[in-house]
């Protein structure tokens, strides 16, 4: 048995050890020979295990027209009776604790002489590196950790060097995999978008911003999409622009994901953005507009900051901001009309400037306002709930330095979507992305 033999191996290296250091040395070493050997083993005894389970035991004979899962692709033949072991070849595998040399079985067609291209399922074809090597990548990137320490980290544990690229490309891996397993047609991915009346219930109210971020040095926007009510992100999509084509191209993905007004959307919350609003009358006709308040306040004071910039004015811009809070926290339309009206004969300019009279523009008092037409649905008066969201984000991806291509960013998104949404449920984010 491996670990009788390395019990007794690890415990005179730890009587013979003369430091604190040398013990804990002594300690990971042993523990890394042990995983090495015991997933050698394991891994060795599956694929003798997935050869036995279709070709049967060495002594049995094969006769017949049984057919086999796996196909001769010099022959075409799949027939048993035509199918039989060839010995073993060597392969390397780097695991957790290192590289490890596996013995393949071979299996070799009777009639045509060439090699059968079996499919293991836990040992990918021409994969260097296993599973675990996926999940250790994939954990330290959504934690916010740079390239080069990725690299580091995982050089030290597999005590090998690794290609700063080589990391990178198997967080794409698993992004492509959970892309995947979303569009296909049955899968068991929590997947990230709340559609229709599945789940917590129909989503009624979305929250649209955006975040930006770098593709090998050039400026790209990832517009983003969340729940309201819950938190959940719902899309993300990485655009080069921020205009309204962009955001119709979101929303329409919302639609793909039966997240529409036809599927109970009441309520968009946005910044302010004249893009937003106008793609959401496009693609989300008759849905209602909340802006929030708290950008209709900062861009008051900084109008205010500009008229009255000395100090002896600071009571006068107080006064006026105070004006305009309560014009947008009133209990009800007709209360934010009258005060309304009272600010502006206190100050005319910035009430126009909050309730533009031209008709092309839109009245930002007016959208600050809304959710008063429909007390009681508990719209959000503000974007913070995103806010924080994206700040997280932003926080986890600057050490990367942006993203390689526009496909790369495509996959961390979405498997920062799992991530998050998993989180907000209670659930291990890592299974729901390496399941």
């Amino acid at each position: 048995m491996i670990l009788k033999h390395h019990v007794k191996s690890l415990a005179r290296k730890l009587l013979e050890a003369k430091s604190r250091g040398e013990r804990l040395r002594v300690l990971e070493e042993e523990e890394r020979r042990v995983l090495r050997e015991l997933k050698r083993e394991a891994i060795e005894e599956a694929l003798e295990l997935t050869v036995e389970r279709v070709l049967g035991p060495r002594w049995q004979r094969r006769e017949g027209e049984r057919l086999s899962p796996w196909l001769c692709h010099d022959c075409g033949s799949r027939l048993l009776s035509q199918m039989r072991r060839n010995g073993h070849y060597r392969r390397n595998l780097v695991v957790g604790e290192g590289v490890i040399t596996l013995w393949v079985p071979q299996v070799e067609c009777k009639g045509c002489g060439k090699s059968i291209r079996v499919e293991w399922g836990i040992l990918e074809r021409r994969a260097r590196y296993w599973i675990e090597m996926d999940k250790e990548v994939t954990e330290l990137y959504m934690n916010g950790v740079s390239h080069r320490k990725v690299v580091e980290i995982l050089a030290r544990r597999i005590q090998s060097s690794i290609a700063p690229m080589t990391s990178w490309r198997a967080l794409q891996r698993v992004g492509e995999r959970v892309r995947e397993r979303k569009e296909a047609p049955q899968h068991s991915l929590q997947d990230p978008v709340p559609q229709g009346s599945r789940g917590m219930g129909k989503v009624r109210m979305v929250v649209l911003d955006e975040v930006t971020h770098r593709v090998r040095g050039e400026k790209r926007y990832t517009l983003a999409a969340q729940d309201a009510e819950r938190g959940e992100w719902l899309a993300m999509r990485v655009s080069e622009s921020r205009d309204e084509e962009a955001w119709v191209a979101l929303l329409d993905e919302l639609w793909d994901s039966e997240v529409s007004p036809d599927n109970g959307v009441r309520w968009v919350v946005c910044d302010g953005d004249l893009a937003i609003e106008a793609g959401v009358e496009i693609a989300y006709s008759g849905v209602r507009i909340q802006r929030c308040i708290w950008h209709i306040l900062r861009n008051a004071q900084s109008l205010l900051e500009r008229r009255y910039p000395h100090g002896r004015e600071a009571e006068r811009r107080s006064q006026l901001m105070e004006m305009v809070r309560k014009v947008l926290t009133s209990p009800s339309e007709k209360e934010a009309q009258a005060r309304f009206r009272a600010l502006a004969k206190e100050d005319g300019l910035l009430a126009r400037h909050l309730f533009p009279r031209d008709p092309v523009r839109r009245p930002k008092i007016k959208k600050g306002i809304e959710y008063l037409r429909s007390p009681g649905e508990g719209v959000p008066l503000t974007t913070s709930r995103m806010e924080r969201a994206i700040r997280e984000y932003r926080r986890r991806t600057k050490p990367m330095d942006g993203f390689k291509t526009d496909q790369g960013a495509e996959n961390f998104n979405r498997l920062w979507m799992v991530k998050e949404n998993a989180r907000k449920q209670g659930q291990d984010w890592l299974w729901e992305v390496m399941s």
